[in-house]
């Protein structure tokens, strides 16, 4: 199986550190743009509902933004944060929001370039690596698909 770099992010707000290679769990990745952001709340939920608990998988919003100008910056960590503050609050239970709120801005778009993807703007795309960072599968296409990839790529290396 093929392995991620090990690209280094770290979340907004909870600043916890994630090396991609070595996560210790798998993790879904979300590459979604401004407009399709609404997909990672149905993609958080569909993981969620088959694989409740944290310690068994994670799912994290990758902010690819090669694109983005230095000056702005704070502006799009601002936005991230607001966006963290926003679900949290609708997270339920005695659970550690940097657990299950997981936004990655990713400012060179290295996550991205090591999957091939391309176009995100347009094409929302999901990942799943499993916990030494082998790349179980990647999926990019219409937006009403990507929890239902999400979740066949994941089961892959859970059932496995």
């Amino acid at each position: 199986m093929e392995k991620i770099p090990p690209i280094k992010l770290t979340a907004i707000a909870s600043g916890r550190r994630f090396v991609l290679d070595r996560l210790g769990v798998p993790m879904v990745l979300a590459f979604l743009w401004v407009d399709t952001q609404y997909l990672s709340e149905k993609i958080t939920q569909a993981v969620r509902d088959r694989y409740p608990d944290a310690s068994q998988v994670l799912v994290a919003n990758i902010a690819s933004l090669r694109g983005i100008p230095g000056i702005f910056h704070g502006l799009a960590e601002s936005e991230m944060k607001k966006a963290y503050k926003e679900t949290v609050e609708k997270l339920s239970g005695d659970v550690d929001p940097g657990d299950y709120v997981i936004i990655l801005p990713d400012w060179k778009s290295a996550c991205a370039r090591a999957l091939s993807l391309r176009d995100i703007s347009s094409k929302p795309a999901v990942a799943v690596l499993d916990g030494e960072g082998g790349i179980v599968g990647v999926y990019q296409g219409e937006p009403e698909t990507l929890a239902k990839a999400a979740l066949e790529l994941l089961d892959q290396v859970i059932l496995a």
